[in-house]
């Protein structure tokens, strides 16, 4: 008999295919990822790519009956997103093991396999757009599987449709009592994943009442930190407006220089022009550019008189 190991399937809306496919963009932000460890994807879809597969033809069907323009569906996924009941994609994770104990990821990576291999025959209502097996984590390795539900028969909108409970029913999973139709269906997901584990000779427990508190008391340390972060991060979003307005003002002046040499250049340009308009008009003799170029010269020749004088008189006042 091999170790033995915990499994664990958790259900949930929130799906990242760019860390699932490991876009470097992503993880390379993210150090819990080793950048060489092991890694597989075995199935990747875009979402839209996968929507026009699953419901292009339904659309296609539902928009052919309709005699108003303003009643087709033009983009099935972009409603689905909008919609507050509805979402686009679900994702399911399977975990072999915990951080302490868990299979060598060769093994790991052969029952996920076989799992994903047997997840079309038993759970055809819930179309796959996402497969990544990841050991390259800190932790066990785990799967995680990116599907869109797939539901029949509805007499409104399209005939095929995005219906998770409905999807569940048509695989046999329906709500008894407190029993709802995916914790049904997760329990027999998990069901056959224990069953594949045994074959290899693993012995599959429950997770113990200790470790069960300890991840329910860092869950706690975990949820009482949220307000304080909470806090922190919206003082910081208000110490990044200040900076940027302060940058702004402290940049005002390069700004006022700026439109100053803007303006300088063009006032030489009109002044060039001018010259060049007077330069072949002349008064009681005397060409009118010479005339102005003198008087010019008169002006500047008085000031320089003029500081020249401020200036002497400042130094015998400082003797």
């Amino acid at each position: 008999m091999k170790k033995q190991i915990t499994i664990s399937v958790h259900n949930g809306t929130k799906v990242s295919r760019a860390h699932n496919m490991r876009n470097r963009k992503v993880t390379d932000k993210e150090p819990h990822i080793d950048k060489n460890g092991w890694y597989a994807i075995w199935h990747d879809e875009p979402l839209r790519d996968a929507y026009k597969r699953l419901f292009g033809k339904a659309q296609e069907e539902y928009n052919l009956k309709q005699t108003r323009n303003d009643r087709r569906i033009v983009d099935y996924l972009s409603t689905v997103q909008k919609s507050a009941k509805q979402h686009a994609v679900y994702e399911t994770i399977i975990t072999l093991g915990n951080v302490d104990e868990h299979p060598e990821p060769h093994e790991s990576y052969e029952i996920l396999q076989q799992v994903y291999g047997e997840w079309r025959m038993n759970y055809p209502n819930l179309a796959v757009v996402g497969a990544y097996f990841h050991a390259d984590e800190k932790g066990a390795p785990h799967i995680h599987i990116d599907y869109v539900p797939i539901a029949h028969g509805y007499k409104k909108g399209l005939a095929v449709q995005n219906g998770l409970v409905k999807a569940f029913g048509e695989m046999g999973f329906i709500l008894k009592g407190k029993d709802t139709a995916q914790i049904q269906w997760q329990r027999d997901l998990k069901s056959r994943v224990t069953e594949l584990a045994k074959e290899r000779g693993f012995k599959v427990v429950e997770p113990t009442v200790k470790r069960k508190k300890h991840v329910e008391t860092a869950l706690y340390k975990l949820e009482k930190q949220v307000p304080a972060l909470r806090k922190e991060r919206n003082k910081l979003y208000g110490d990044v407006a200040r900076a940027q307005e302060s940058l702004y003002e402290a940049e005002k002046p390069f700004r006022e220089i700026e439109h100053l040499e803007h303006r300088l250049e063009a006032v030489e340009s009109k002044y060039e022009a001018l010259r060049d308009f007077v330069a072949g008009y002349n008064c009681k003799g005397v060409n009118l550019l010479e005339r102005f170029d003198h008087e010019e010269a008169e002006k500047a020749s008085h000031e320089k008189r003029t500081r020249r004088k401020t200036n002497n008189s400042k130094d015998e006042m400082e003797r």
